[in-house]
């Protein structure tokens, strides 16, 4: 038997860890209309996957669609700050 790759109250949740990945990966192909890979991809690249990864606090025992809304969240505010910065005089504006 392989060795647990995450682990909560000294339970193995490595398979329950996946299927969210996996169920979050699904509503995120479905939205956005993306293939599954890339969807498991840009989940993988977020602060909230990496937020899920903490298992102590127990973001990866929320239900699929509670933590698509947090992926969600997140791309808004990232979204917000980038369109923020875009907005902001160019060095060649306030000459």
């Amino acid at each position: 038997m392989s060795k647990p790759i995450y682990v909560f109250n000294g339970k193995d949740i490595t398979n329950l860890f996946c299927f969210q990945v996996r169920d979050v990966a699904r509503i995120i192909a479905g939205k956005e209309l993306v293939t599954f890979p890339t969807a498991v991809g840009m989940f993988g690249a977020s602060d909230t996957y990496k937020t899920m990864r903490e298992v102590e606090n127990t973001l990866w025992a929320e239900n699929a669609e509670y933590i698509a809304d947090r992926y969600y969240e997140e791309m808004a505010a990232k979204s917000e700050k980038a369109q923020a910065i875009s907005d902001l005089p160019k060095k060649s504006d306030t000459v």
